[in-house]
C-alpha cells in the first residue's frame, strides 16, 4: 500500500473513532489508572488467558500452531497479581507474583518476583515510596545479584517526571511531560552524557485514548510512528506502526471483541504477510 493510501485510511478511521456519540466523557489521568485501564481493558476482569499461534498456509488453508500461552490474574480493583507463562505443551515456563502494600491507601507494588521453571533462574524487584506514597526507587536482582536500580522523581500528584536507570557503569535518564488531562504528551531519552538521544510525542482523542505516537531522533527527524484506531465505542480496532529508518510497516488488527469490548482475536502482519495471531479468553468477577 502506498504511503498516501495508508494515510487516507488512517485519517478515515480516526475520524470514525472520534465520533463516539454523546456519552459523558471522563478522562482518567495516568496516575489514577489501575493496570486494566493502563492496558485499555474493560470490565471487572479476574483472569485473562492469551494464546499465541504462528500461522502458515498448508494445502490451500491457513494452519495455526500454538507457540505459547499466558495466564494473568487481577485483583477485584484492577491490579495485576500473578502471571503464568506456558509453552506449547502446556508446561509452566515462568511464574510471576506481584505483592502490594496492604496498609497503603493507594496501590503500591512492593515486590515483583519471577521464577523460570526450566532454567531455575530467579529474578526479583523491590520498590520504595516516600511519605506521600509516590514511588522513589526500584531495585532489580537476578539470582540475588543487583543489576539495575531505577530512581524516580515525581511531581506533587505522583506523576513520574524523571527516572534514572543505574547500571554498574552506566546511567540513563528519561523525562516525562504531561498535558492538562494528566496524560503523558512527551517523553525524552537522554544518553549517558545527559544529551538528548530521542524523544516521543503522544496525541489523544477526545476520550483520552492514544491515537498518535511519533518518535524523533536528536535532530528532530521522525524515525517511527504509530497510529491506533478505535470504533465508536472506544474498542481497539487496529494499530499501524511504521519504522521510517528501515521502511518497515507492521499492522495489528483486532477483529473480534467480547461483550465488554475487549479484543479476543488479534492478527499481526509485517507488510502484507500474516506472521502470528493471538487469542484471548476472559473471566470476570
Amino acid at each position: 500500500m502506498k504511503r498516501t493510501a495508508l494515510l487516507f485510511l488512517i485519517t478515515s478511521l480516526l475520524t470514525i473513532a472520534c465520533n463516539r456519540g454523546k456519552d459523558t466523557i471522563v478522562i482518567i489521568p495516568d496516575i489514577e489508572k489501575n493496570h486494566l485501564q493502563q492496558n485499555h481493558l474493560f470490565g471487572n476482569i479476574k483472569e485473562i488467558t492469551t494464546s499465541q499461534y504462528i500461522t502458515f498456509v498448508e494445502h490451500d488453508s491457513l494452519t495455526e500452531v500454538l507457540v505459547s500461552s499466558q495466564w494473568q490474574h487481577y485483583s477485584s480493583d484492577g491490579y495485576l497479581k500473578s502471571v503464568l507463562t506456558f509453552d506449547k505443551k502446556g508446561d509452566t515456563i515462568l511464574k510471576e507474583e506481584i505483592k502490594y502494600n496492604q496498609l497503603a491507601q493507594t496501590a503500591q507494588v512492593i515486590s515483583h518476583e519471577k521464577r523460570n521453571k526450566k532454567t531455575g533462574e530467579h529474578s526479583f524487584s523491590a520498590f520504595k515510596y516516600d511519605n506521600f506514597g509516590h514511588k522513589t526507587e526500584e531495585k532489580y536482582y537476578n539470582n540475588d545479584s543487583l543489576y539495575l536500580t531505577i530512581l524516580y522523581k515525581t511531581d506533587n500528584k505522583g506523576n513520574v517526571v524523571e527516572l534514572t536507570q543505574q547500571y554498574d557503569s552506566l546511567s540513563l535518564k528519561n523525562q516525562f511531560f504531561y498535558n492538562s488531562n494528566g496524560l503523558v504528551e512527551q517523553t525524552k531519552e537522554l544518553d549517558p552524557f545527559g544529551k538528548l538521544f530521542k524523544y516521543t510525542t503522544f496525541e489523544y482523542d477526545n476520550y483520552g485514548d492514544e491515537v498518535n505516537r511519533r518518535i524523533y531522533n536528536s535532530k528532530n527527524k521522525q524515525i517511527e510512528y504509530t497510529y491506533t484506531v478505535y470504533n465508536q465505542q472506544g474498542h481497539l480496532l487496529r494499530v499501524i506502526h511504521e519504522d521510517l529508518v528501515h521502511n518497515l510497516r507492521s499492522t495489528v488488527t483486532y477483529s473480534l471483541h467480547d461483550k465488554q469490548g475487549n479484543w479476543t482475536l488479534a492478527e499481526y502482519k509485517k507488510g502484507e504477510d500474516l506472521i502470528y495471531i493471538k487469542k484471548r479468553q476472559f473471566i470476570y468477577y
